[in-house]
């Protein structure tokens, strides 16, 4: 189930606002202010007097036109964005400027509790120009999205009647699902959308009913409505019938070291290929993750879905329903020196009936849906951070994400931590020696107060497969 991990929220939470600061320095500031991120940045600027914070930030410059009184905004100047696919004319706006913070290095006041807030779209924009020195890539089209992205779009892919039905049937479910809880430290949190799981009679009666989220069992698990289940078989058929054309590669076993990462690196060039870790016959989803995000500012942060049912590499079909809305990924790049590098933010629209294939990119990519501005009217904020509102939900969007459970990986093969409760599938994602290896680790701490027994394990990939 697609939820961001609680403390990967305040890390990078943290990092956006103090960009020289290593990972671990904003971790042990975390840890001391046992949780609490506005109190972490305040004890790090404490600590750090002089430390540089990022520029495109300061969204309340101490200037004579503005004085000094809190919650006063700067005049911004909006970027030129790079945009490909078609654009409605009527969000059209001035991009001759570009913002004077990316101009200038000098000195900035910032509030802190503006900075904390969930990213809007001048910090994004900003947080990117910094990192990469790009700012978003915006994709609309289909072949835009298959050329710069892991992912394949599908519009219009359920027929328009039974689009229709299922939307209304998951806004009435949608009354009655519910945020996600879990501990982070001592505080327990909630998550910024509401969301519920389904699986179809033929997975539950072979997982058992056991299925365990964020350190504890599932409590609210449902069975697919008549409408969901014939949307699975549509979408099934779709990503099949692509999925032939895409090629199984293998890696020759006397290939190691750079010579072995750059024929990784080159195949991954090719959008049509499978990975030797991808699961073997069709892809049969077996189970949906549903999400509904009520209104413009309810979101989910930075997160790569967990592997623990799903195995390594996973497809996954999103499929959108009701308003539109941007859906961000970046790549995450492994460096020993920078392991925090990440390359540039892309943005993916998704409207209405439309499905977002990611083929086996939980390993490499994170993504997020940010908060978005809920009208059209006001043509002075950046547009792709405008909400398109459907006719019958309105702002509303739910959000069905298709995947399969596989059988190497159901909870019988998962190994039970210290705490007895089964583990945690995770990929190594930002140390270079051990990427591309995957762990199980102790998840307890979600719910247990943040207390877990430390438990670690390597998951070997092709062991698992033949067994």
């Amino acid at each position: 189930m697609p939820k961001i991990s609680g403390v990967d929220l305040k890390l990078d939470t943290l990092r956006v606002i103090f960009e020289t600061a290593s990972e671990n320095e904003l971790r042990d500031v975390l840890q001391e202010a046992k949780g609490n991120s506005e109190l972490a940045a305040n004890i790090f600027l404490m600590k750090h007097k002089s430390i540089r914070m990022l520029n495109p930030l300061k969204r309340l410059k101490q200037t004579e036109s503005h004085g000094n009184s809190i919650g006063c905004e700067p005049k911004i100047k909006r970027p030129k964005l790079e945009i490909t696919g078609q654009v409605d004319e009527s969000l059209k706006f001035s991009t001759t400027d570009a913002f004077d913070s990316l101009q200038s290095e000098s000195n900035f006041t910032l509030s802190l509790a503006d900075a904390l807030k969930w990213p809007t779209s001048t910090s994004i924009v900003s947080q990117v120009a910094k990192k990469s020195n790009k700012l978003p890539l915006m994709l609309y089209r289909p072949e835009d999205v298959l050329l710069h992205t892991p992912c394949q779009l599908i519009p219009n892919i359920l027929p328009k009647n039974l689009a229709h039905s299922l939307l209304l049937v998951m806004l009435k479910e949608s009354e009655t699902w519910e945020r996600n809880q879990w501990w982070l430290f001592d505080r327990e949190v909630s998550s910024p959308h509401s969301s519920c799981f389904y699986i179809t009679e033929h997975a539950k009666a072979s997982y058992g009913g056991e299925y365990y989220y964020n350190g504890s069992k599932a409590k609210d698990t449902r069975l697919f409505l008549p409408e969901m289940d014939e949307a699975r078989k549509v979408i099934t058929d779709k990503v099949n019938g692509l999925r032939k054309n895409r090629i199984r590669y293998s890696i020759p076993k006397f290939l190691c070291g750079p010579l072995k990462k750059f024929f990784e690196i080159f195949i991954s060039m090719f959008s049509f290929h499978r990975h030797p870790f991808e699961g073997r016959g069709d892809w049969e989803p077996n189970v949906a993750a549903a999400n509904c995000y009520s209104s413009s500012k309810e979101s989910v942060g930075w997160h790569s879905d967990k592997l623990t049912y799903l195995g390594p590499r996973p497809i996954i079909g999103s499929l959108s329903l009701g308003a539109t809305r941007q859906f961000r990924i970046r790549r995450v790049v492994p460096s020993n020196s920078h392991p925090d590098a990440a390359s540039r933010i892309i943005s993916i629209s998704l409207p209405h009936n439309s499905l977002l294939i990611m083929w086996c990119m939980q390993e490499e990519w994170k993504h997020e849906v940010c908060p978005q501005q809920a009208s059209t009217l006001n043509l002075l904020k950046c547009f792709f951070s405008v909400i398109d509102p459907h006719n019958v939900a309105g702002p509303k969007r739910i959000n069905l994400t298709f995947r399969q459970f596989r059988e190497e990986y159901s909870t019988s093969w998962t190994p039970i931590c210290h705490c007895g409760i089964p583990s945690v599938l995770r990929p190594v994602m930002k140390k270079e020696a051990t990427f591309g290896r995957y762990f199980y680790m102790c998840e307890a701490g979600s719910a247990n107060q943040g207390k877990n027994c430390g438990f670690f394990e390597w998951l070997n990939v092709q062991e698992r497969e033949k067994a």
